[in-house]
């Protein structure tokens, strides 16, 4: 089949985080500061550009030394934080300690986020393995290869996705980890408030709290501004790999015999239909005083959005979106099953990364779960 080019437009849904990795974090002083509630996001071209000679050198001092603290006051001190090396801005009620990092967004060569064509061809192979899986039957316990090929007949290969393009900047937002488990409390899901243990049903905002910079929904930005962009995606193949793949992978042409674009939209609708039913099950049955009817709203709301159109499609993506969103969803129809099968031996599938942000008029906090984007054909 011949190679068709087809646009989407992305909108963000709930803050999305696609990280660079941990040598990456920001660094409290050397890349971020804390001032009047706001976060404010250092560019560090800038600032090491806007210095003298013996500015650099006092710098390399205090850097060589590891002293962020005495690094932080010699450029306050000295006036040398200017709104023209402040990258951006973001105002929170919630703070991270003196010495905490944050999780850096992904940014490309030019400094421009954006969000990976990789992380999203990740999706959409979750998405086709699910289908794929459900149609040779739910029962039989089949692994990724023999759904979508090894290395060389991969599927995968007959679907390019290009890097979504990015308008605007990200923000800074606080997650915490929510553990459905039993052992805490017979009724109760429950916080974990502690590296080593420490699971409690009272939310604390302070402790084990993991900062994140993420690109931004209409919910939590000051101005109701939403986060967009606008990638491809490449539907096909030259006539070399098709004839590959057509040969040596027995699901090839249950996809891509006769299928347009529309086929794997539907795919994409009924898979994140199926996640936000199994994760609202999941809520339910190991519930939180935190977690109340404005949290499964939004979860409604978002469900609502996958289905209003038949060139719109949602989907989850990035960072803390757990395992599930990821490569296992199409194993289990039952999350809360999952782990009560998986519990006498190791206890799986029970965490999920909750963010939560400013206070509003219906909630003292709003949480949710990060990283949904509605998806949009460009027609």
């Amino acid at each position: 089949m011949p190679k068709e080019t087809y646009n989407f437009n992305l909108e963000v849904l709930t803050p999305v985080h696609v990280g660079m990795g941990k040598e990456k974090d920001y660094l409290p002083g050397l890349d971020y500061g804390l001032y009047g509630g706001y976060f404010e996001i250092y560019n560090q071209s800038k600032l090491l550009n806007s210095l003298s000679t013996p500015q650099l050198n006092a710098v390399a001092a205090h850097l060589v030394n590891g002293d962020m603290n005495t690094f932080s006051k010699y450029l306050n001190n000295n006036n040398l934080i200017t709104n023209e090396v402040i990258d951006y801005t973001w105002p929170s009620q919630f703070m991270p300690g003196n010495n905490e990092s944050i999780k850096r967004c992904y940014q490309n060569g030019l400094g421009k986020w954006i969000i990976p064509g990789s992380s999203i061809k990740g999706v959409l192979r979750s998405a086709i393995a699910t289908a794929l899986f459900k149609k040779n039957g739910s029962q039989v316990l089949l692994n990724e290869k023999e759904l979508l090929g090894n290395i060389e007949s991969d599927l995968l290969k007959f679907l390019q996705v290009s890097d979504c393009t990015i308008e605007g900047k990200p923000g800074i937002f606080p997650v915490k980890i929510f553990s459905g488990d039993k052992n805490i409390d017979r009724k109760y899901g429950a916080w974990k408030n502690n590296r080593i243990g420490g699971h409690n049903t009272e939310f604390n905002k302070q402790d084990f709290v993991t900062y994140y910079e993420m690109l931004p929904d209409a919910k939590s930005s000051d101005d109701n501004k939403t986060t967009f962009g606008q990638f491809r995606i490449n539907w096909g193949a030259n006539i070399k790999i098709e004839n590959f793949l057509s040969t040596n992978n027995r699901n090839f042409h249950v996809v891509f015999n006769n299928e347009s674009i529309q086929w794997l939209i539907e795919v994409l609708k009924s898979h994140t239909n199926s996640f936000i039913d199994k994760e609202i099950a999941f809520f339910q049955k190991y519930s939180n005083d935190r977690l109340n009817n404005i949290f499964f709203q939004e979860l409604e709301e978002i469900k609502s959005a996958n289905q209003n159109s038949k060139d719109t499609f949602v989907m989850r993506i990035g960072a803390n979106v757990g395992w599930h969103s990821i490569t296992g969803d199409w194993k289990w129809n039952d999350y809360s099953k999952a782990i009560e099968l998986n519990r006498q031996n190791r206890v799986q599938f029970k965490t999920r990364k909750i963010l939560f942000d400013k206070y509003d008029d219906k909630s003292p906090i709003r949480f949710t779960l990060p990283g949904f984007v509605k998806i949009t054909l460009q027609t």
